[in-house]
């Protein structure tokens, strides 16, 4: 099975964007919640995007966009306001014909009758859709994720997107990482493994660079970062006692140890828990 070097692995299980100010002065947060970065190829991925507002305003002719690799199919789900289910017209190829490996996919808002969504302060607008990965690959998000008017979107651009840049990654084994990175940076094996309570994970660096060392349990999520920060030339070794970041005794299984650098570099390896 074929590797991937990652370009970037940012994890975050979900971030929320700076307010932009759209339409006129209607301040609106946009946040995309992904449910871990790791996951199967042809297995079913749910994703939710949230709008939220501090105020009243109308959102005629609002749209949301997407653009996702042509390897990863979308599928649109319910949206609801304020848990009510909202009508919408939903477009593949909304912006042209596939550019650079992407789909574009586009949810609009504009139904002539009703004049857009009426927003009140405090609503909130949350828009599902599903991923399913065909190949094993990488994909960055907010390569889209925008929101906007319609009709000045060809003219003036979009009005805003999300800060959101977690990058989603698909294996035929999930369990299983990316080739080591490059020469001169290294995760070492943990010892002793399988371990009770304690287990001592190491790595190496030729120069000075900033890394993060972390567990992960097998969907992706995160549960405790064991190092993290700038670390000189040389090998750093850390243990890690089989708890989370809050302190709570995991259970017996199997963990991910995962080290990520400011690079792109990425390396990881299985670790048993035993009790």
């Amino acid at each position: 099975m074929n590797r991937l070097l990652l370009s970037v692995a940012i994890l975050f299980l979900a971030a929320t964007a700076n307010a932009f100010s759209y339409p006129d002065g209607l301040d609106m947060e946009l946040s995309r919640v992904y449910p871990g970065d790791v996951h199967e190829v042809g297995i079913p991925l749910h994703i939710r995007t949230v709008f939220a507002t501090d105020e009243s305003g109308d959102l005629h002719s609002f749209y949301y966009s997407e653009q996702i690799p042509d390897w990863i199919s979308l599928y649109p789900g319910v949206v609801l306001l304020n848990g009510q289910i909202v009508q919408y017209t939903f477009e593949v190829g909304a912006s042209g014909d596939v550019t650079n490996g992407m789909t574009p996919y586009r949810w609009i808002f504009d139904d002539p009758e009703q004049g857009g969504i009426d927003l009140e302060e405090g609503d909130e607008l949350i828009i599902f859709f599903t991923l399913i990965a065909m190949a094993e690959g990488s994909y960055r998000t907010n390569t889209d994720g925008w929101f906007g008017m319609l009709e000045d979107s060809d003219t003036f651009g979009v009005q805003g997107s999300d800060s959101d840049w977690t990058t989603l990654l698909f294996y035929s084994d999930p369990t299983s990482g990316p080739d080591p990175g490059p020469e001169g940076l290294r995760l070492g094996n943990a010892y002793p493994n399988p371990f009770n309570p304690v287990t001592r994970l190491s790595f190496s660096t030729d120069r000075e660079r900033a890394l993060r060392l972390e567990i992960l349990d097998l969907r992706g999520r995160r549960l405790r970062i064991v190092a993290e920060g700038s670390f000189a030339n040389g090998e750093h070794s850390f243990q890690w006692d089989g708890r989370d970041d809050r302190g709570r005794v995991l259970p017996s299984g199997v963990y991910l140890a995962r080290l990520v650098g400011d690079d792109g570099f990425e390396d990881r390896q299985k670790l048993t828990l035993l009790k």
